[in-house]
């Protein structure tokens, strides 16, 4: 008997279309099949999104089967939900799901799938070996979220494993989200010891193949565990016992390309049709995440004490009383001091700081001038090593010029510092040293990061520097001083997250001290050191932390506390995107106006005003009922769709970096 279904074409327009199917053909919702489309009847693939009742036009008839044969139904089901949940195309959901160009691949590539190794178990102590108890316990009676709040050093990993471990002897699978920066080779490896052929890794530097490889091999059995970044959320698996997002508070479980899914969400939203267990774990757990855990809507575990049962000594150095002294160097005197006796004692050094280059803006100093990509509207950064301006948002090159384009004076100076600064001033300052540099400039080269880490493990006094790939997921155990060259970048971003981010980055880079048997110390630089987040950073309290913040949430009426839509709006045309949101924003409030429950701020300038030569505007609206409003913010551009003609409009729901 002929079938009728519903396809959708990933890379087409977001319309279903209806094709006859011959009782030959085995389809349901999620096979891939081939199909006539278009005047002249190209093939093309296409996914069954929904069995239907005979139309009454006459339809086109699918040809065959694709070798692809089958998206699973739960995932056919994710990117329906995502699609409403995201207000986007279920086509671009489909190609977040799916690796680009996915065809059958009979063997798979060595390469990706980890060799037999022994196995390590490794003896859990009391704490940990509590907490697993608990959550297999609490997994019996409630499928609830579980946010496991462990401190740094606290042996989080070994808890994962346990569980994983568990999930696999009930013949189930298991998926391990970890961020981008922190899936190290040492991450991999630790996990790669314990579950030898059984665990996949996926990573942003592999190629698509390996990708497409590695999906076929979920799929069909060959693996039971997957860590990855947020994609990996969508590895085929058809039995998942577990789904654990380590660092959830990391901001990249965020995409900020369309479909903007939250990974959090959609590994909640995938758990509950296997009937998994959802566990995020974090020494600096989101305040969101924090929030629902004390209110019940997340069952909370904590992890109080270090496995080594010694936290670093932190101290905060004013830099201000620095300056006082006449000490303009990058460091201060109490870190320069701790940075020689660690390498006379032959130990190890961290310095981190959240910016590359050489010197953060280049500027005259008869005028003030300084100088700005003319695409982006952002200061250039000086990089030493190329000797050039470089922008790094739109990749723009420049040289820097001999005198002032304004005054024409030869004043022409570097300020602020980035990480190439900091390696070159500890060379000068300590020139027998082996000094490492980890940023994005260094670490272009596929396997870069793991060449620049065993280096500097393999050192007896090494000194690393680098941003945020530094910050976590490493262990060096003769490690035993970090150094923060400067703690006040983050809070000047400008965002209602910007103290969240400061004591989270801080918290997770003093972690870093001290992880063995050896005694850490973090020497904290900042020009503000009375500010809350680097204060409860100093005591690494987190608990009083978000006391503080959370009571500045609720004043504020921002997440958790409400919902917020940011619609940025941008164009080529200055003028007229800024005459389009004014117009946008009197239809916002005249909707608005008809229901006081939203709260609407702006217009205002992005935060990046201007990118690759396209100015930006932005509009924050507010409203504890998610629902309406999303439903108000589609309404209205809908309305507003005559105005804002020509300017390219993007719309994000509680953003973790506001643009």
């Amino acid at each position: 008997m002929t079938k009728y279904v519903e396809v959708i074409l990933p890379g087409s327009i977001d319309k279903p279309f209806t094709y006859a199917v011959s009782d030959c053909l085995d389809v349901s919702i999620g096979t891939c099949v081939i199909v006539p489309f278009g005047k002249y009847n190209r093939e093309q693939e296409a996914y069954v999104t929904g069995i239907v009742e005979k139309p009454e036009f006459k339809l086109k008839q699918i040809r065959k089967l694709s070798d692809d044969n089958l998206i699973p139904i739960d995932l056919m089901q994710i990117a329906v939900w995502m699609a409403d949940k995201y207000y986007t195309t279920l086509t671009s959901c489909l190609k977040a799901i799916l690796p680009a160009g996915i065809k059958k691949i009979k063997k798979i590539k060595e390469v990706i799938l980890t060799e037999v190794t022994n196995v390590d178990k490794v003896e859990l102590n009391k704490e940990q070996r509590q907490i697993v108890e608990s959550i297999l316990k609490n997994s019996k009676n409630s499928k609830k979220p579980i946010l496991i709040h462990g401190v740094t050093g606290s042996g989080k990993t070994e808890v994962y494993m346990e569980i994983i471990e568990y999930c696999i002897g009930n013949g189930k699978e298991a998926i391990v989200l970890v961020p981008e920066i922190a899936l190290t080779p040492q991450t991999v490896s630790r996990f790669k010891k314990r579950f030898g052929d059984v665990l996949g890794a996926t990573h942003s530097r592999l190629s698509a193949g390996e990708r497409k490889a590695l999906w076929h091999a979920a799929k069909n059995g060959q693996i039971k565990v997957m860590i990855g970044p947020r994609s990996a959320i969508f590895t085929p698996f058809d039995n998942i016992g577990a789904i654990i997002l380590d660092e959830e508070h990391e901001h990249t479980y965020k995409s900020e390309q369309s479909p903007k899914y939250d990974a959090r969400e959609v590994a909640i939203k995938r758990a509950d049709s296997h009937n998994a267990l959802v566990i995020m774990a974090s020494a600096t757990p989101s305040i969101e995440s924090y929030y629902f855990a004390k209110n019940g809507e997340y069952h909370l575990e904590v992890l109080e004490k270090r496995v080594n049962n010694t936290p670093p000594e932190i101290n905060v150095v004013d830099m201000r009383l620095e300056l006082m002294k006449g000490n303009t160097s990058i460091f201060s005197k109490e870190l320069e001091v701790a940075i020689k006796n660690n390498l006379e004692n032959n130990f190890q050094t961290i310095l981190f700081l959240n910016r590359r280059g050489y010197s953060t803006f280049v500027s005259c100093r008869n005028c003030g001038y300084t100088l700005k990509c003319d695409n982006c509207d952002i200061n250039f950064t000086y990089h030493k090593y190329t000797d050039s301006l470089l922008c790094h948002y739109c990749g723009k090159a420049d040289k820097t010029p001999e005198n002032c384009p304004v005054c024409a004076s030869k004043y022409i100076r570097y300020f602020g510092i980035g990480t190439q600064r900091v390696e070159n001033e500890l060379k000068e300052l300590f020139p027998d040293a082996e000094i490492f540099r980890a940023d994005l400039d260094t670490t272009t080269k596929k396997n870069s990061h793991e060449k620049i880490f065993n280096e500097f493990k393999n050192t007896k006094n090494g000194i690393l520097v680098g941003t945020q790939m530094i910050a976590k997921g490493l262990d060096f155990p003769r490690v035993t001083v970090v150094g923060i060259i400067s703690a006040d970048i983050s809070l000047g971003a400008g965002d209602y997250r910007s103290a969240e981010q400061t004591f989270s980055l801080l918290t997770q880079v003093s972690g870093r001290a001290g992880r063995a048997e050896h005694k850490g110390r973090v020497f904290i630089q900042t020009y503000n050191p009375e500010h809350y987040s680097i204060v409860h950073a100093k005591d690494a309290n987190y608990e009083n932390f978000y006391k503080e913040e959370i009571l500045l949430r609720k004043a504020r009426n921002y997440p958790p506390y409400s919902h917020i839509f940011v619609i940025l709006l941008s164009s080529e045309d200055e003028r007229h995107l800024i005459q389009s949101i004014f117009k946008f924003n009197q239809i916002l409030k005249f909707y608005a106006s008809k229901r006081d429950i939203f709260e609407i701020l702006g217009p205002a300038p992005a935060s990046l005003s201007k990118i690759n030569n396209r100015f930006r505007q932005k509009i924050i609206i507010k409203c504890k009922l998610e629902e309406n409003l999303k439903n108000f913010v589609l309404f209205t551009l809908q309305k507003a769709s005559y105005e804002i003609k020509n300017i390219s409009v993007s719309i994000s729901h509680n953003p973790h970096i506001v643009p």
